[in-house]
Parts: structure tokens; C-alpha cells; sequence
């Protein structure tokens, strides 16, 4: 456990995430209440921090308790410059707008492929999930009995949903 306070720019070490930097500290820090109890769980502190991490992934308001009592985590004594810091924030911000622009992309053309399979001739006999009153599973089990007689004419079929998450065929 640490028992001083942490500064930003401070970098920290998570096992899982890797190195970070301290870029902000909200609260009081109350270094001396961390404490581990079982070995499992920390507890005390009283502030949070804002990191950045070298492979520009931010978090926010990180606990105290879990930044210096955790076991997955470290604080190194070496802290690095204001310049250092807003590079780090600046990378975070591009990769974050790079991360949203991409799933815009993706969300309108999934929004696209949507509209364009809704209105589709090869689907125009099955159901639709507006059209449906019963559950997904069962709108699901509808449309598959449609396309194996579509399929298989004459060939007996039983199709049931069971659980609302599983569809049956024999």
C-alpha cells in the first residue's frame, strides 16, 4: 500500500492495462486509509483519478483505494512533464474520435443493410419482427417452418422454440 500521496503526471502500472499517467485527482486523497482486507479487497480513500495510458486509452474517476491498494496495480515514482501529458491526452482524443467515427460508419451501414434486407423481394414471405406478437424465439421458429416448406415441399418438419432462447428442429 502507498502511503503518500499521488501526483499528476504520476505514472501508474495496471497488469491488465499497462502504463498510465495521472492527468487529474478530484477529492481529497487519504492515502494512510487504503487497506487491504483478506488480501482480496481494498477499501478507504477518498479521492479518484483521471488516467491516461501510453497506448491512449483513457478512464476516469479510477478510485484511490483501487489505483493504490489494488493488487493488479503499482505507483512508480516517476512522473513525467506536463508536455508528456497533453501528447498522451492528445493521442486518447484522436484515437477516441477515430473509435466514433468508425462506429458511426458502421452503424449507418448496418442501418443500410437493414433497410435494404427489409426490403427485399427474396424476403418479402417471411415475418416481420414488427408484424410479430409473440417472442423473437417463436417469430424466429415462425420463419424457419416458412423457409424449410419452401425448401423441402412434402417433408414434415416440427419447429418449436422452447425457453425463448432456443429453437428446436426435427
Amino acid at each position: 500500500m502507498r502511503n503518500s500521496p499521488l501526483v499528476v503526471g504520476q505514472i501508474v502500472e495496471n497488469v491488465r492495462n499497462g502504463r498510465a499517467v495521472v492527468t487529474a485527482i478530484h477529492g481529497t486523497q487519504k492515502p494512510e486509509s487504503v487497506h487491504s482486507v483478506g488480501g482480496m479487497i481494498v477499501t478507504g480513500g477518498n479521492a479518484s483519478f483521471d488516467l491516461v495510458y501510453f497506448d491512449a486509452v483513457r478512464s476516469y474517476q479510477v478510485p484511490e483505494s483501487i489505483v493504490c491498494g489494488g493488487l493488479a496495480w503499482s505507483v512508480l515514482d516517476d512522473v513525467v512533464s506536463q508536455d508528456e501529458i497533453d501528447s498522451l491526452l492528445t493521442s486518447a482524443a484522436a484515437r477516441e474520435d477515430k473509435e466514433a467515427r468508425e462506429k458511426a460508419e458502421a452503424d449507418a451501414a448496418y442501418a443500410l443493410e437493414k433497410c435494404r434486407l427489409r426490403e427485399s423481394t427474396k424476403y418479402a414471405h417471411l415475418k416481420k419482427k414488427e408484424d410479430n406478437k409473440g417472442s423473437e424465439c417463436a417469430l424466429v421458429a415462425a420463419n424457419i417452418r416458412i423457409e424449410l416448406k419452401k425448401e423441402f415441399p412434402g417433408v414434415k418438419f416440427s419447429v418449436t422454440s422452447r425457453h425463448y432462447t432456443c429453437v428446436t428442429i426435427k
